[in-house]
């Protein structure tokens, strides 16, 4: 059965679409690396937010997160919960709303900054440890753990020993 043309086209368009996203995060990185050490970058925080993600947002998540509301349980919210009985329910949305939009702010300022200040970005190229090392780092940390438990439940004399054995057999001649 051949895919349908449809399918493909759909597809098609959005993996171009997802390589042009990747490119637009790299510039992006790039020039808020130019323009912030990651220390201010994340101090200006809120101001970030406010002044470049909420307006590319849209004007709802602008209008939403400018909306006063009162502390749940203050004497203005009872009042108007007095008054008005939908109130309680309307407030509960907006606040849903806007912690929505908090998330959706604090993902986008995340993603900012890791674009900007990648983790692996020291030139390096990561270090890849051969079987036996990881196997004798790993074996030599579980005999350790073992040596130092109070556990009553396990007979950790016999698995020391062949967790030893194992470290033996994994380390070259």
């Amino acid at each position: 059965m051949s895919t349908n043309i449809e399918v493909i086209k759909a597809v098609k368009s959005a993996v171009r679409a997802d390589a042009t996203m990747a490119d637009k995060w790299k510039a992006c990185g790039h020039i808020v690396s130019a323009h912030y050490t990651e220390a201010t970058f994340t101090e200006s925080k809120a101001q970030f937010i406010a002044d470049a993600i909420l307006p590319a947002l849209g004007e709802d998540a602008v209008r939403i997160m400018g909306t006063d509301q009162f502390r749940k349980g203050s004497a203005q919210y009872l009042e108007f919960c007095a008054k008005d009985s939908t109130y309680a329910a309307e407030w509960q949305a907006a606040n849903e709303a806007k912690r929505n939009i908090r998330a959706q702010a604090h993902t986008m300022f995340s993603r900012v900054a890791k674009y900007a200040w990648p983790a692996t970005d020291d030139g390096q190229p990561a270090v890849k440890r051969e079987l036996a090392t990881r196997l004798a780092e790993e074996l030599a940390k579980l005999i350790k753990a073992c040596e130092s438990s109070e556990d009553d439940t396990l007979y950790l004399p016999l698995i020391i020993q062949h967790l030893q054995a194992a470290l033996q057999a994994s380390q070259p001649n």
